[in-house]
């Protein structure tokens, strides 16, 4: 497991992506009427961009169950804060973490006995019947 954003070898789709967070807080930062306003937006992005993603790694080395209870907690935050702004949004987002998180996966287990022949994961299905029929 390699730190996020290690000195000895950063990859390039993790500068990229920094960098495109930096520019969209600058972008959404040059909207805003006074320059506190500004810092605190700026201070915001870049402790959530640079510095959690830092932490997290670290708690994770740490101790696993740590980060788990850290992660749900972060989700379970979320949610409450979601839900304070609106119930409707609140429970779009709570269905489609559902969605993503149980019924998507159960979806591919559960198509994978119709591959014809079973080599890996990660090779492409071949149906034993014909679809057009």
């Amino acid at each position: 497991m390699k730190a996020p954003g290690s000195p000895k070898n950063p990859t390039l789709s993790s500068n990229v992506s920094l960098n495109i967070s930096i520019i969209a807080s600058v972008l959404i930062a040059s909207r805003l009427p006074s320059r506190q306003y500004v810092f605190a937006i700026m201070l915001f992005s870049l402790q959530v961009f640079l510095f959690a993603p830092l932490v997290m790694y670290c708690i994770k080395r740490y101790s696993f169950r740590l980060h788990l209870c850290c992660s749900l907690g972060l989700v379970c935050l979320t949610l409450a804060l979601v839900y304070k702004l609106q119930g409707f949004l609140f429970g779009l987002l709570l269905g489609l973490l559902v969605f993503i998180t149980f019924i998507c996966p159960y979806w591919l287990i559960r198509i994978h006995k119709y591959k014809f022949e079973i080599n890996g994961p990660w090779d492409e299905a071949k149906l034993c019947f014909n679809i057009t029929e």
